[in-house]
């Protein structure tokens, strides 16, 4: 049974229909998650069950469920006595996911470039990609076409964990990469990775073309330095948003 909203209660939220086969507390879930990693729901922001529940108009079981399932995932934080928050940008958690990332993709990479791997596919997909991200990054950017750019550079990467038989792992990667997913958005609304992520897929599929493995290495360390370099910059405009001063 399809859930009727309310959506008064949260008018900010995005919600998007319910699928036949998914139950109310799975549905809860998702649709949660995907609005706190749109930065619909703010990190720091309460979250009232109260106003869920008038939102989805189901009973608090779903919901507590959901709110368990997204606080094992980092994405919210349960204070007893004192309420239920999306959880801060964590600075630890952000660092650590990219270095798992790195070293993933380092070894996703070497098949990639193997002898004998066909990439022309791959290249060809990657390529219509790149190229909308151009288009994209050569207008006077706003939100909805700097979220359209951020949801591109995703489909970049799952193409290529696609491709090798690896979807499996981007999925369970991505679900640590939560914190990161949103320091990522922030930086695409604060236009300050563009050039950068541009740059990045113009080398990696150069490197993919030349089989060059030490190429893609030293384009894949190239993410966790930029993050680095960029913290102080996206801290300073969303100081509120971080767990840790810097």
């Amino acid at each position: 049974m399809s859930i009727v909203f309310d959506s008064e209660q949260y008018p900010f939220i995005d919600i998007r229909e319910q699928s036949l086969y998914e139950n109310n507390r799975i549905y809860v879930y998702r649709i949660l998650k995907d609005n706190i990693l749109k930065l619909k729901l703010e990190p720091g922001e309460k979250i009232s069950e109260v106003k869920i529940k008038n939102v989805f108009k189901v009973s608090r079981s779903p919901i507590r469920e959901a709110i368990v399932r997204l606080a094992d995932e980092s994405l919210i934080d349960v204070f007893p006595q004192k309420g239920t928050y999306v959880s801060l940008l964590d600075q630890k958690i952000i660092e650590n996911s990219l270095f798992m990332r790195l070293a993933i993709e380092k070894e996703i990479m070497k098949t990639v470039c193997s002898k004998g791997f066909n990439t022309n596919e791959l290249i060809n997909n990657l390529e219509n990609i790149f190229s909308e991200q151009e288009k994209i990054s050569n207008n006077d950017m706003k939100q909805e076409e700097i979220k359209l750019f951020f949801n591109l550079n995703e489909q970049f990467h799952r193409i290529i964990y696609k491709y090798v038989d690896k979807e499996i792992i981007f999925e369970k990667t991505r679900t640590f990469d939560n914190h990161y997913s949103r320091f990522h958005l922030l930086e695409s609304l604060a236009k300050t990775n563009v050039d950068f992520a541009i740059e990045q897929h113009r080398k990696t599929i150069n490197a993919i073309k030349n089989k060059n493995y030490k190429m893609i290495c030293k384009v894949e360390e190239n993410l966790l330095d930029n993050y680095r370099v960029k913290l102080k910059t996206v801290y300073n405009l969303y100081p509120n948003y971080f767990k840790y001063k810097i």
